[in-house]
């Protein structure tokens, strides 16, 4: 009888402590007032309304990944980034834990959420109306946004059937073809059209792009002319190809740009029209200003605010890292460890990180060592906000990276910054010469599988100078993302979805991106390593250590290191070879600019700021080192001494050519250029 008691009282207690749950055909869950449909019924648990995660997600416009080897679910939607585990309530935003209000779980073979903390999550109000049993999520999308550009004020306009936001001039309006945008009166017209397509996912953007210029080439024949190209990025990760194109229609010229982007296995075009009375180069600009603002709604984020992002590839490569991060974390000593593991199979060689603040940027390396990395992210532009992005360096992809595509400026010294080139001035296509030569080099790369792709750019160009353009299926167009959703998500039937692999492609994939706050006050932009000079490396730096190991001040351990240099190294006259630090010092030649590359990192080695600087006088160019001792900037010229080394005057070197006023020399030069490395 005792035991009875007792296994009743248990019973109780265990009934208490665990709220009542309630399956209702009757709740109802709208988003800015359009009803989500559940394949299975929302159920209450306790005052939480507990919903199917997948189309919850969908409905949101978030992209979700499931992990089963965690059995994690993870969505990400603009800057936000919400990691959530079965059987846990402990949840994370933008890297930051947080209690959920009920841990998810599975019924019925569907996984079940907290929809009220989760729509807050994604700033999304919720209100419950106990009468209607309705629940109604309100504030998804921001169409007041505003940006403000040089030439005037572009407005927030989310494109829900492409999954995509872009802002637009204020004063442009909506046209009447399909995601078609601009502005048209009697004296101007200007306009630019939006589309994605399915495409395979193996595609490169290369071939993309030769695919719709041997499309565009058979439809126009000797009637377009291809008049230049470019590559540009969007935050970053998007790579995009800008083609500048002119057709000729019943002897009436079209102006055009194209742009180009593909992300997994989708591809987005924007198309941009503007007729002779427009100035081009004003035109372009607004072109490349709408270009900017792109955004896949389930990729992208604005890295001027808050944000923290793990993308795909990072959990498709078992990412796990030993340190936590989260958005606007506080450093305080301008590094970040950065260690951690991968699964397997991973394909990766390093990691490339960019750290960016304002206008200024840096790239460095963190190689991986079989399924781990141990390394160093630095925060080197002083007080303020560092965006952090991550990406992964394929398998024999290294290589590619081995130089530094920073622009970063000086911190500590006003000399000019690096030289910029115009964005209005495109490289001169080939295509322009010779349209046949070019037509069957494009049909030998093309594939049947992308027509659809083709057509839809080159109905495009068939309706450039027709205002009324003819409707597209939008209703194809939505179905064609959510099947792009679909294929990355969740196919929920018992739990079970596969993870992908990582992509073969050799180009750089997204792993992660987060902002932090440094409160070091210092600037480590020249005492840091990067892509180029790879002073971390352990040869490099214990040679440095060695060879100034007796020496007690900056002063004499750069002149001791400035000696070594002019008497072991010599100038390699073709200059043509791109050597690393390492080979430079193995192989003891290298050109004028890789020899000072090898002295700034022994230099960055011993934690002395320096710098490589270029010169170009009459078109004759030049490089020497600037490094930072005593509050100044002098000048150590390496190379001079290098070319006149002998016996009888090595001695003399470091006095006449280590110290040397930087003001005077630079006024050799009719242009000075700081590397960006």
């Amino acid at each position: 009888m005792k035991h009875l008691k007792f296994i009743v009282l248990l019973t109780l207690i265990f009934s208490l402590a665990i709220p009542p749950v309630y399956a209702s055909n009757d709740i109802t869950v709208t988003i800015d007032g359009n009803e989500i449909s559940f394949e299975t019924a929302p159920e209450r648990k306790g005052s939480t309304i507990m919903v199917p995660m997948k189309e919850f997600f969908e409905a949101m416009g978030a992209r979700i990944l499931w992990i089963e080897s965690q059995r994690l679910v993870v969505a990400f939607k603009d800057n936000t980034h919400m990691k959530l585990q079965l059987g846990n309530n402990l949840a994370y935003r933008n890297g930051n834990k947080f209690m959920l209000e009920s841990e998810p779980y599975i019924s019925e073979g569907h996984t079940l959420v907290p929809i009220q903390i989760i729509a807050e999550t994604f700033n999304m109000m919720p209100e419950w109306d106990e009468d209607t049993n309705t629940l109604s999520l309100t504030g998804s999308e921001d169409n007041a946004g505003l940006k403000l550009f040089p030439d005037g004020i572009y407005k927030t306009r989310p494109i829900n059937e492409l999954g995509i936001t872009i802002s637009i001039p204020y004063h442009w309006e909506t046209l009447d073809g399909p995601f078609q945008y601009g502005y048209q009166d009697d004296f101007e017209s200007y306009s630019i059209r939006l589309l994605a397509q399915s495409i395979d996912k193996t595609m490169t953007l290369e071939d993309l792009v030769n695919e719709n210029k041997a499309s565009l080439l058979d439809a126009y024949d000797e009637n377009i002319t291809f008049t230049g190209e470019e590559s540009i990025k969007i935050d970053d990760i998007l790579e995009v190809k800008k083609l500048y194109i002119t057709t000729s229609l019943d002897k009436k010229k079209q102006r055009q740009v194209l742009y180009i982007l593909k992300r997994n296995d989708k591809a987005y075009f924007m198309n941009g029209h503007y007729g002779a009375e427009v100035p081009e180069e004003d035109i372009i600009e607004v072109f490349d200003n709408i270009i900017s603002t792109f955004k896949i709604r389930n990729l992208s984020v604005d890295t001027e605010e808050e944000h923290y992002m793990e993308f795909e590839d990072f959990y498709y490569s078992g990412m796990q890292l030993n340190q936590e991060y989260y958005s606007n974390m506080v450093v305080d000593k301008s590094k970040i460890p950065f260690s951690g593991t991968l699964e397997e199979g991973h394909g990766l060689d390093a990691f490339k990180i960019k750290v960016t603040s304002e206008q200024a940027s840096l790239d460095f390396i963190i190689p991986i060592t079989g399924n781990a990395f141990d390394g160093t992210i630095y925060t080197p532009f002083g007080l303020g906000k560092h965006n952090i992005f991550i990406s992964g360096i394929p398998t024999g992809g290294l290589d590619k990276n081995s130089q530094a595509t920073s622009s970063a400026q000086p911190t500590e010294s006003k000399e000019e910054p690096p030289e910029k080139n115009s964005s209005s001035k495109p490289k001169e296509d080939p295509t322009d010469n010779s349209k046949e030569n070019s037509r069957e080099q494009l049909n030998e790369t093309s594939s049947e599988n992308q027509s659809e792709v083709q057509t839809e750019a080159s109905k495009d160009f068939d309706q450039a100078d027709n205002k009324n353009v003819e409707t597209t299926n939008s209703d194809s167009q939505i179905e064609n993302t959510k099947e792009s959703v679909k294929n990355k998500a969740l196919e929920e039937e018992d739990g079970e979805i596969p993870v992908e692999t990582p992509s073969s492609s050799n180009s750089e994939i997204p792993m992660m991106q987060f902002s932090v706050i440094n409160i070091d006050s210092r600037t480590m932009r020249y005492r840091i390593p990067t892509n180029v000079i790879n002073s971390s490396d352990v040869q490099i730096n214990s040679t440095s250590q060695l060879i100034t190991y007796q020496n007690n001040s900056e002063y004499t351990k750069s002149r001791a290191l400035f000696t070594w240099m002019v008497e072991n190294i010599a100038i390699d006259s073709d200059g043509e070879t791109r050597r690393s630090n390492i080979q430079v010092f193995d192989e003891a030649v290298g050109s004028i600019e890789e020899i000072n590359q090898l002295y700034v990192a022994f230099l960055r080695a011993i934690d002395i700021p320096a710098r490589v600087v270029k010169g170009t006088n009459d078109g004759d160019v030049y490089f020497w080192t600037e490094l930072y001792l005593n509050g100044s900037w002098i000048v150590s010229d390496v190379i001079e001494g290098v070319y006149i080394k002998s016996d009888d005057v090595v001695e003399h070197i470091p006095r006449s050519m280590f110290n040397i006023n930087l003001e005077e020399f630079q006024k050799r030069f009719d242009l000075i250029q700081i590397m960006p490395y």
